[in-house]
């Protein structure tokens, strides 16, 4: 077989330029927990790569992100993916995010204290705190959260209620931020989250070119044709509770 997409080619359909040397307006450090969820940390970080360069270069001109840890050891999602770290949690403080993932609460793993202490160091140094997917329930868990509202994934509102009743849980908003905590329930809400964070560091163009890039922007008729041949076959109904 004869390639076509050689080096050569590879590189013309790249930057053609050198991009402008600055420094990112935002950076986000993340700490993610064993089994953490895999869509909800994509959809953030992809979020992040398109809105740091043009096109879909991915260098990191406006937006810069890191998976934290303490070790080189990776990191396994719920999906059975192993991730590897991409900075050590000594390099906290060049970020102005800490963002802590959560996934699925029934795991067998304890979470590491490297993340707990991390996020008290980042107490420490006033970084503003994000909580993606049950990444509240490590904030709840250190009192962090109490009095305060959170944004919870409706399947885990219970949990949230039971464990610490002192949480003010909201399942209605894709995005809560309370007392210098931001929240938020994971899924496709990520987006909203990464979508929060570009428009205020970065403006409201960048923003505006990663949903273009996701095609957002486009109706999705597929969705349609899928209902309809659900309804004529008797296919299964999903209801939230599902």
């Amino acid at each position: 077989m004869k390639r076509i997409l050689t080096k050569e080619i590879r590189q013309s359909l790249g930057p053609q330029r050198e991009g402008p040397e600055l420094v990112p307006p935002l950076k986000v450090g993340i700490l993610a927990v064993p089994e953490f969820t895999f869509m909800s940390l994509s959809c953030f970080v992809e979020y992040l790569r398109l809105a740091a360069d043009e096109r879909d270069y991915s260098r990191k001109i406006f937006c810069d992100w890191s998976l934290l840890s303490n070790s080189s050891e990776p990191i396994a999602a719920s999906c059975g993916f192993q991730m590897l770290p991409t900075a050590n949690i000594d390099t906290l403080a060049s970020y102005n995010y800490l963002l802590v993932h959560g996934g699925i609460l029934h795991t067998q793993h304890q979470v590491p204290d490297y993340i707990y202490q991390t996020v008290e160091r980042a107490i420490e140094l006033n970084l503003p705190i994000l909580g993606l997917c049950t990444g509240q329930f490590v904030l709840a868990e250190m009192g962090l959260l109490n009095g305060k509202r959170c944004a919870v994934h409706f399947s885990q509102e219970m949990a949230m209620k039971e464990l610490f009743p002192e949480v003010i849980t909201d399942t209605d908003n894709h995005v809560v931020e309370d007392g210098g905590i931001t929240t938020c329930p994971g899924g496709l809400a990520s987006i909203s989250l990464a979508t929060r964070l570009v428009s205020e560091h970065c403006g409201t163009a960048r923003a505006e070119k990663v949903m273009h890039y996701f095609m957002t922007d486009r109706p999705e008729k597929n969705f349609k044709k899928y209902l309809d041949v659900q309804s004529h076959q008797g296919g299964i109904a999903m209801t939230k509770e599902s």
